[in-house]
């Protein structure tokens, strides 16, 4: 039966926002990778003169993951006389790169006091020694309070150490909400590859739907193990660190596309600054493109070959790669043994310019299909059948 349409394709795009909030949980100003608290939860310790808190003010408090709350935090049992220090055991020894502390909420509101003493002149010790006999500074607040809610600070000295001690530096009361460190293991590789400046892309073989695009190698402090080609920022393959060309296919005639290649190495990190070109594929001899059928049984089943006596079910894409309208018919057509058409299914219809297309159609094999293949093309109508299309063969 001939189907007349006109197919409208619309698309809509739906930007969804997803809001996730916590009550006091900071939001942590990473720059660069992003390393692991290494205090979560770990083991704390404090001045014998000082009598631990219930929760929620014990000094576990301070390291469980709940930062900027009113009422949450290690609060000392006395501030008179005494310099109140937290120590946490890292449980192993750790590369320090970021230290994070949340102020707990002195903001003047809801029946809530200012205070900013909290915020400043404390000092963030790490050694290697419980007692902390010997110990190196790796930040601190001296004098000026830090902006709220949270104090930032990153660390450069690359030694690693076990034990991190929050001290303060006067006599007085305090109180810390959360204290975050963030850590690497010695020799744990946090740095992406990186590309030689002036690094690009070279292409040649463009075509109507398919381009090669060749790379330099980029460079790493262990190994390049792989690289990814994105096509307009979507991911379009994966291929070894040894390969560095690609050949893209698929393409639609005379449009322009982005490419971007980046480096991966053996711990996963991602370079971000990979080359990028842009290109635009040449104008199509033909106004239609028939790319791969998909085949299948009547139960989804993909076929690799004609099956007798079976339903079949093809679904086809076809691309107009004209910068105008098209009308055509959409053909499936199967052929017997003396090339002589046995069955077939079309549709007449329109197409936009550059528009994509999905036919699904199909029919029953026959009991015997010795000899027997299926083409799928395009005519410009039963009644003329001038192809405007190459043609697809399934045997």
């Amino acid at each position: 039966m001939l189907i007349k349409n006109r197919m409208m394709f619309i698309s809509i795009c739906c930007l969804m926002i997803f809001l996730f909030s916590s009550l006091g949980t900071s939001v942590s100003f990473a720059a660069g990778p992003e390393y692991e608290n290494v205090a979560l939860n770990k083991p704390v310790s404090i001045p014998e003169w000082d009598t631990p808190r219930q929760p929620p003010y014990a000094p576990e408090n301070a390291v469980d993951g709940i930062g900027g709350v009113w009422t949450n935090g290690w609060e000392p049992s006395k501030g008179d006389g005494v310099k109140p220090w937290l120590q946490i055991d890292l449980l192993d020894e750790y590369v320090i790169h970021r230290i994070e502390i949340d102020d707990r909420p002195y903001d003047g509101k809801e029946g809530r006091p200012e205070w900013e003493a909290p915020r400043k002149d404390f000092e963030i010790r790490a050694s290697n020694d419980p007692t902390f006999e010997t110990y190196v500074v790796l930040g601190s607040t001296e004098g000026e309070p830090f902006e709220i809610p949270t104090w930032v600070h990153y660390v450069t000295d690359t030694n690693a150490y076990r034990y991190i001690r929050y001290v303060r530096l006067y006599e007085g009361w305090t109180f810390l909400s959360e204290i975050r460190v963030y850590g690497s293991k010695p020799g744990e590789d946090f740095t992406p590859p990186t590309w030689s400046e002036g690094s690009e892309i070279t292409v040649s073989d463009i075509s109507e739907t398919g381009v090669t695009l060749t790379w330099p190698a980029a460079t790493d402090e262990n190994e390049v193990t792989e690289y990814k080609i994105y096509k307009n920022d979507k991911l379009l393959d994966t291929v070894a660190g040894s390969v560095l060309s690609y050949n893209v296919t698929g393409l639609i005639a005379e449009m322009e596309y982005a490419f971007r290649v980046e480096a991966i190495d053996a711990a996963g990190n991602e370079s971000t600054n990979g080359p990028v070109v842009t290109i635009t594929t040449l104008p199509s001899s033909t106004q239609f493109t028939i790319q791969e059928p998909v085949f299948k049984d009547a139960l989804g089943n993909v076929l690799e070959r004609l099956v007798s006596s079976i339903d079949l079910r093809a679904s086809i894409t076809i691309t107009n790669n004209f910068n105008s309208q098209g009308n055509a018919c959409f053909m499936l057509a199967l052929y017997g043994p003396d090339k002589t058409f046995e069955n077939f299914a079309y549709i007449q219809a329109t197409l936009d310019a550059k528009q994509i297309y999905i036919f699904n159609a199909g029919f029953t094999l026959p009991s015997d299909i010795e000899g027997y293949y299926i083409k799928a093309f395009v005519w410009d109508s039963m009644e003329e059948m001038q192809p405007l299309s190459n043609t697809v063969i399934f045997e």
